[in-house]
């Protein structure tokens, strides 16, 4: 069977290959190009920064942008906010291939906070999103005092 994606800068790791496999199975075509397209745009702001692929951690950029919406498959759809879902998925599946945990952390953490980074409503302080997202950030978060001291904004 001939690879449809020889052409691409993919990381061809076995782990790679199967969250690859994995995540095709499980994503809406949209949805799974949309990942790859994510790598692709992080590998290239990488670069640009002066990263290599050859020499820093591209797979794990790579599987946490493969699996980043994989809580929007039905495999992901359980009871939490689908970026919530999506990450123990991930997180799931990475285990069970044998990556250790501090390396499934990483992606855990980078699919809620890449979320948050580019939607930061999502991520409301005093929240588990919004708390990845200050310690990502180091955004301080004012205290329950000052926030009740403000004036309302009437756009809760």
């Amino acid at each position: 069977m001939t690879d449809p994606y020889a052409g691409l800068p993919f990381p061809r790791t076995a782990l790679a290959l199967k969250a690859l496999h994995h995540t095709r199975g499980i994503e809406a075509p949209a949805i799974f190009n949309h990942s790859l397209r994510t790598y692709l745009y992080g590998r290239f702001l990488g670069e640009c920064r002066g990263l290599r692929p050859d020499h820093d951690d591209d797979e794990l950029l790579f599987l946490g942008c493969l699996l980043h919406d994989a809580g929007l498959s039905r495999e992901g759809d359980r009871d939490q906010t689908f970026n919530l879902d999506g990450a123990d998925l991930a997180a799931r599946f990475l285990t069970d291939q044998g990556m250790a945990a501090d390396r499934v952390d990483i992606v855990w953490d980078d699919t809620i906070v890449d979320q948050a980074l580019a939607k930061p409503h999502k991520a409301p302080v005093f929240t588990m999103p919004g708390e990845l997202l200050r310690q990502k950030t180091g955004t301080p978060w004012p205290t329950w005092q000052q926030l009740m001291a403000q004036e309302p904004s009437w756009h809760d």
